[in-house]
């Protein structure tokens, strides 16, 4: 019996290599080399046995689907590729870049990272006060009229004021705009005022295998050839940090973005203003200087205070408007399913990121839905005010991250032959 060599193609149904050939041999069925683990397919398995049924009662042995033999082998056949499939999963069960769900989440924990469970939304409050008052319990309320919960004591330090973060009563998406964090729930003799510089960070849904692969690849930077990879790893792995982006300014002159010289500037959005300035303070390199709006003041080994000062991002609100001409077969419904997927694009830049116009095409275009072939796309034009859009990109600020939402977005029809 010839034995055609083994092909090796993906398998999209289990996410693992898979052999094709006439005639399997056993060692051909599941086998590890350099390249992974490979696991033929079903059919491979149920023709191996069959042969081997055939060898042994004779080549007129009755195994259709419907005969007991038959029905024995392909349970045979299946219990085996069962098997193998399971091997296949504990194999790449061991590799961050393979491993899903729980796997993955214990496989990270290798270099101490933790899979972000669901979160509230943070916002960073400049208290004014007398010094030496304490804060306990406090509770600040914004415009929305929401519940915004101090930490559990904050004590006013010397110089009358100090910047804390504060968490959402309530989880999920809890925005506020700068400045609307400004009404003391919970007064105190002592406490002057409160408002918010920054808006506000919303909360988010549990870190998906994604966003955790990336900010384990980051991560294992932090022993890294920079120190600038190192602090950012850091960074990513405080709880709560959604984004983050450093800038350094290496030269003796201020940057295009008003950076000084010898200076860093980290932009975070998310997490604890204090933890975050504590990394920065540890890792950062001795005499660099840090460059912000959010200041908090540290405490070194000699029990020296040091002010660290970073970003929190501002919103860059980008506003869509798509203009399309409905083909044979088009629906209203794929409306909403082009603004929802704008919306996902613009909503997944990075920290300073430029809004390219040309690859919102791809989004607006639903190719993934397979509704692309109903519909031509006119144009699209967008910009951070409703009333002046453009076909051209938008560029953000270092410190802006770029958010859109369905509301944002606007799709005409032309009708218009």
């Amino acid at each position: 019996m010839s034995t055609i060599p083994p092909v090796v193609k993906n398998n999209s149904h289990h996410g693992i290599s898979t052999i094709k050939s006439d005639y399997p041999k056993l060692e051909e069925l599941a086998y590890i080399d350099k390249a992974g683990f490979h696991i033929a397919d079903f059919e491979d398995f149920l023709e191996y046995h069959r042969d081997a049924m055939r060898r042994i009662y004779g080549s007129d042995i009755n195994l259709d689907a419907d005969s007991q033999d038959g029905q024995l082998v392909a349970h045979i056949a299946q219990s085996q590729y069962d098997m193998g499939v399971l091997c296949a999963a504990v194999f790449n069960a061991y590799s961050p870049s393979s491993a899903v769900g729980e796997s993955l989440s214990r496989q990270v924990k290798i270099n101490g990272i933790k899979r972000q469970a669901s979160t509230n939304g943070k916002v960073d409050l400049k208290i004014i006060g007398k010094a030496g008052t304490g804060i306990k319990n406090g509770r600040v309320r914004d415009d929305a009229d929401r519940l915004w919960i101090l930490p559990d004591l904050v004590t006013i330090p010397t110089g009358g004021e100090i910047v804390v973060t504060a968490t959402s009563e309530e989880p999920g998406d809890i925005r506020a705009a700068s400045g609307s964090v400004s009404r003391i729930a919970t007064p105190t003799e002592g406490w002057y005022s409160v408002t918010n510089e920054a808006e506000a960070t919303p909360g988010v849904d549990v870190e998906s295998d994604a966003t955790l692969r990336r900010r384990q690849t980051v991560s294992t930077a932090m022993p890294s050839q920079t120190v600038l990879k190192g602090i950012l790893g850091e960074i990513r792995n405080v709880e709560g940090v959604t984004r983050a982006k450093i800038y350094d300014n290496d030269t003796s002159e201020p940057d295009k973005n008003g950076i000084p010289g010898h200076t860093i500037s980290a932009v975070v959005e998310g997490g604890d203003a204090a933890k975050i300035a504590e990394v920065i303070r540890r890792r950062k390199s001795t005499g660099t200087g840090t460059y912000g709006t959010t200041e908090i003041v540290v405490v070194d080994p000699q029990s020296m205070p040091i002010t660290i000062r970073f970003f929190r991002p501002f919103i860059a609100h980008v506003y869509v408007r798509v203009t399309v001409r409905p083909l044979t077969g088009f629906s209203s419904t794929y409306v909403e399913e082009i603004k929802s997927e704008i919306v996902s694009h613009i909503n997944d830049l990075g920290i300073g990121s430029t809004v390219y116009l040309s690859k919102l095409y791809v989004p607006a275009n639903l190719a993934a839905n397979d509704h692309d072939n109903t519909y031509d796309i006119d144009t699209i034009e967008i910009g951070t005010d409703k009333g002046a859009l453009a076909a051209k990109n938008i560029v953000t600020a270092f410190n802006a991250v770029p958010f859109s939402q369905a509301s944002y977005i606007e799709v005409v029809t032309n009708d218009d032959d």
